[in-house]
């Protein structure tokens, strides 16, 4: 295994594959044992098996060959489907982003739109409305990028604001 020169990077590589299989958790344990210290995971299929493992190189094209040229050396029976590679940093800011949807029920819908909620669900009744993601005890919820265009160009009529709003 190379090690970071000067002029390189780690770079977090994730490779898709299908083989004859089948595949099984000895099997995978024994890859992972020879993608030691190159920080692996792997998931395994019937016949096809992702790993993920990272590897030093100076740019993202040096880094596709030298995760290939491992993968081939690790796993020479397999057959990539799919590459990806992505800087270990870039990759560690993505998992701190939340990947949680940014959700609203009718109250929060109420509130962004000046409306009440009783009129939310007035609207949330009409065809051009989006569909709630879930509906829980306490009422829909909705994903605010669903919404995100019926709010821009809702045409609000003329009425009754309700209390608290001016």
């Amino acid at each position: 295994m190379k090690g970071p020169e000067s002029n390189e990077q780690e770079w977090s590589a994730r490779i898709e594959a299908a083989g004859p299989g089948p595949y099984d958790v000895d099997w995978a344990s024994d890859i992972l044992d020879r993608l030691e210290g190159r920080g692996p995971v792997m998931s395994v299929g019937q016949r096809e098996v992702g790993v993920r493992f990272n590897v030093w190189a100076p740019d993202v094209r040096a880094a596709a060959v030298e995760a290939l040229n491992v993968f081939d050396e690790v796993l020479p029976d397999l057959r990539p489907v799919e590459v990806e590679v992505i800087a270990v940093e870039e990759q560690e800011r993505q998992l701190q982003e939340s990947n949680v949807p940014d959700l609203l029920g009718v109250a929060e819908i109420a509130d962004a739109l000046g409306v009440s909620k009783q009129r939310v669900s007035e609207l949330a009744a009409q065809e051009s409305f989006p569909v709630p993601i879930a509906r829980l005890r306490s009422g829909p919820v909705w994903q605010r990028s669903a919404l995100a265009r019926f709010m821009s160009s809702w045409n609000r009529r003329p009425g009754r604001r309700p209390a608290g709003h001016t």
